[in-house]
């Protein structure tokens, strides 16, 4: 493909009947790379090139186009974790989950990517959520419900018909 557009190009046709066939040149053998336990990489905008098998999400292979390549010989180790530019870590994702949101932020230049060598270190779990940050949650929450009512009773609704409906709603999930 590299030389489509040469005009140096020749193809050699043999007739099997008059000819043998030349040798196939010896296959070259691979050089075993050896995986660091971790490998950290900021992903650039555009299509990574990774082949993803399994859940958690194992390289398979890497195209020819990857912008891995200068980072590490990858393929065999396993996505630990997925850092978008808004600082959003994501934590053990199937193959699927993986894809999907790389696709999602292709544009974000802020991506990186952790690889772990599954044979030397175990996948990052997710961390579990904290208490401050619950209550965080709740306090936010209680002031949205708060604003909502304000709102609904200066439209002229009851007060005890909207906490029912809240109530109702909260219940239901």
């Amino acid at each position: 493909r590299e030389n489509a557009n040469s005009e140096e190009r020749m193809l050699r046709f043999i007739n099997p009947d008059a000819n043998e066939l030349p040798p196939k040149p010896a296959e070259e053998e691979e050089e075993e790379v050896e995986m660091p336990a971790e490998l950290i990489c900021a992903v650039p905008t555009g299509p990574v090139g990774l082949k993803l098998e399994g859940e958690p999400s194992m390289v398979d292979q890497m195209a020819d186009f990857s912008c891995l390549h200068d980072v590490g010989d990858v393929p065999g180790m396993v996505v630990g974790t997925l850092e978008v530019e808004d600082g959003t870590k994501h934590y053990e994702m199937s193959s699927e989950d993986l894809t999907a949101l790389l696709q999602e932020h292709a544009e974000s230049d802020g991506r990186v990517l952790c690889f772990i060598n599954p044979d030397v270190q175990e996948i990052t779990p997710k961390p579990p959520v904290e208490e401050e940050e619950v209550a965080e949650e709740n306090a936010e929450e209680a002031e949205d419900e708060l604003e909502c009512k304000e709102n609904l009773i200066e439209m002229g609704f009851e007060e005890k018909a909207i906490l029912a409906s809240m109530k109702h709603f909260k219940d239901k999930g």
